[in-house]
């Protein structure tokens, strides 16, 4: 949008009109903003994608007002936090939708949680993961409990972090009717588990023990580390309700003689789950526990 911006601009005064990849604008002040967002808006083509982001306050809605502006739009433009997405009449259509980027971490899980919608957003509200071209649907989020709450939940097996996927809130049947009593709420979780300490050295064993007190099935992965962050061994697992993993490490050729940590990536909901790892010294009768722990907090 800005080599465009500023191709035309040179086109119009006469110049050859240039196009460039990046752009450094700084704007003093809100009103800056729009104006710089109506620029945008006056030489937008349809199926133009503006990406914004920045925290609470950082002026993302008032480009947004411009570039409505510059479209010609009457209506007023308010933040889609409150709407999940607006539609806005001008030169072209004009859709201001809510968009979260989560970057997810290697061997690891997460859980998107929606909730707390009110209005007319009720009962349509849909919650997907997108992949980075922000049109293929990688996953939409199944219900829970007995009103509208959405739950979406993944893993990322992959030894590098993911960066490029994208969470959509949108209301499927909201349309113009949505204002700013529809709200909702969204949090993210990372539902992966660590076991600080297994130790099959000496004459020790460790037995890990996961255990799926919850109500649905839960597969999931226990990971392997030696002390140095090296990946030893990969654990598949699938956990029927109430079902029970029993696994003694030293059993597994990979991980004989070794130590480190343990982290379990699943696919079920945040603090599901529960387990631990016993070590054990057959010579000395010596047992210690240590209890496997999600993450404490949300991600926001």
């Amino acid at each position: 949008m800005a080599g465009r911006l500023a191709g035309a601009a040179a086109a119009g005064s006469g110049a050859a009109a240039a196009t460039i990849d990046r752009a450094r604008v700084e704007s003093t002040s809100a009103a800056d903003t729009v104006d710089l967002g109506a620029r945008l808006g006056s030489v937008a083509r349809a199926g133009d994608l503006v990406c914004l982001w920045g925290e609470l306050a950082a002026g993302k809605t008032q480009l947004a007002k411009g570039i409505a502006r510059g479209l010609g739009v009457v209506d007023t433009v308010n933040s889609p936090t409150f709407v999940l997405m607006a539609e806005y009449t001008g030169r072209l259509p004009l859709f201001h939708v809510d968009l979260y980027r989560l970057a997810q971490a290697p061997r690891a899980s997460y859980e998107v949680v929606l909730d707390a919608t009110s209005g007319d957003i009720v009962p349509q509200v849909l919650l997907e993961r997108l992949a980075s071209n922000n049109v293929a649907v990688l996953q939409t989020a199944t219900s829970v409990g007995t009103g509208s709450s959405k739950s979406l939940r993944f893993e990322n097996q992959l030894p590098a972090p993911v960066t490029a996927e994208h969470i959509r809130v949108r209301g499927a049947g909201c349309g113009a009717a949505c204002g700013p009593d529809d709200v909702y709420r969204i949090r993210v979780y990372e539902t992966t588990y660590s076991i600080p300490r297994f130790n099959n050295t000496g004459g020790a064993f460790t037995v890990l023990l996961i255990q799926n007190p919850a109500s649905y099935t839960i597969s999931g992965r226990a990971w392997f580390w030696d002390p140095s962050g090296a990946l030893l061994h990969i654990q598949p697992f699938t956990l029927a309700p109430k079902a029970l993993l029993a696994l003694n490490s030293a059993a597994v050729p990979a991980l004989q003689g070794k130590g480190g940590t343990i982290t379990v990536s699943n696919d079920g909901r945040y603090g599901d789950l529960t387990g631990k790892g016993i070590s054990l010294e057959p010579a000395t009768g010596f047992a210690f526990d240590t209890p496997m722990e999600p993450r404490p907090r949300p991600y926001f």
